[in-house]
């Protein structure tokens, strides 16, 4: 994930517990073993799903198929000592590198089609989007996507959108331990949530970066809807002279974005306010910033006027965020920008946009930095 989930890890969770019935397999002295295994490579009967076996000084090698008389007569005519007998063997962990390939025994052709192509995995926790069809198989999905990413201890699944002032979305526990709090790192820095409390998004990384990196030393910056603050924290660690007003109005957030200012050593550069940006800007904050950052698509375009009373009278910076579904996707979102500066008096001097990212079928998030004047 990219923000987006690694599945290529081992399914197996003890091999040594797990032996095979038994199979031939050809016995040989050590100090010959490797001319051995050589030469069942070559004539390809080396059943490369079981592990070799040591016998004091012999070694017992796995064979994937009944020999005929002749072919047994050959291989141990090139060997010294050998002979064929049947062991059992414990078999090899097998790799995935997929969830499809996780649950192939486990669900129909038609189910593992619908299995999500991405996963957000936060800290130690996964929050999948499920698809109704999967629905009576989550546990099912919740344990191979376990299975596979062996730091993940707690799946949920998506029970709707983000949703309400707070930013929060309905989740439900499909696999784990019952505990949706947990720390998650991005850039060196980690980042205390709880995903049930707060909204957080890991597939922001880059964006997240990205602006950062433009704030220059002495700048003064609004965060108008910081969450547990991935954009201040970054920001502030990044810059060794900066200020970041950050703002929330759901206190859940506001009190992870101070546990999140002290752990990773920002404090006196973050300063946490909890409230409506809408009233806390206009009373306590107006004409100081530099930059604002409005990161709140499908709302932000409803504080540009807000925003700009933020910045300094001179101009200043802002980071706006938006969704769109239309074909031209960043010139919608540039043009809604546009006329929103103009309805609250500020003229554009530069501008930037680009797809973030994309958050449901036909729908992505776009980024959009203009320089007001």
């Amino acid at each position: 994930m990219e923000d987006t989930a690694t599945l290529g890890k081992s399914i197996s969770s003890n091999p040594t517990m797990v032996r095979s019935d038994n199979v031939e397999s050809l016995h040989v002295r050590k100090h010959s073993g490797e001319k051995a295994i050589r030469l069942l490579d070559q004539l390809r009967i080396r059943d490369r799903n079981l592990r070799i076996r040591s016998d004091n000084d012999h070694i017992l090698i796995p064979v994937s198929r009944s020999l005929s008389e002749s072919e047994t007569k050959s291989i141990l005519a090139e060997l010294e000592d050998a002979q064929f007998i049947e062991s059992s063997f414990s078999r090899k962990t097998r790799y995935a590198h997929s969830l499809s390939e996780a649950l192939e025994e486990k669900l129909s052709p038609s189910l593992l089609e619908l299995l999500p192509h991405s996963i957000d995995m936060i800290g130690t926790v996964a929050i999948v989007e499920l698809p109704e069809e999967l629905h009576d198989n989550r546990e099912i999905v919740g344990e191979g996507i376990m299975q596979i990413n062996r730091n993940i201890r707690t799946v949920l699944a998506k029970a709707g959108p983000v949703s309400s002032q707070v930013r929060t979305r309905e989740l439900s526990i499909i696999a784990g331990e019952k505990v949706t709090e947990t720390t998650h790192r991005e850039q060196g820095l980690s980042f205390a949530v709880d995903v049930s409390k707060v909204y957080f998004s890991p597939r922001l990384s880059f964006e997240r970066s990205r602006v950062a990196t433009q704030v220059r030393e002495n700048e003064m910056v609004v965060d108008m809807f910081a969450g547990v603050g991935p954009f201040a924290v970054q920001i502030a660690a990044n810059c060794r002279k900066v200020i970041v007003y950050a703002i929330d109005i759901n206190p859940y957030a506001v009190r992870y974005l101070l546990r999140n200012v002290a752990i990773n050593r920002v404090k006196g550069k973050v300063i946490g306010v909890l409230g409506d940006s809408r009233f806390i800007i206009p009373n306590h904050l107006s004409n100081i910033a530099d930059r604002v950052i409005m990161n709140l698509p499908g709302e932000a375009l409803r504080y540009v006027e807000t925003a700009c009373l933020a910045l300094k009278s001179e101009g200043g910076i802002l980071h706006c965020y938006s969704f769109s579904n239309k074909p031209q996707l960043t010139e919608e979102a540039s043009q809604e920008l546009l006329s929103a500066l103009k309805r609250a008096h500020r003229e554009p001097d530069e501008m930037i946009t680009r797809v973030v990212k994309s958050t449901a079928p036909h729908q992505w998030q776009i980024a959009v930095d203009v320089k007001v004047k």
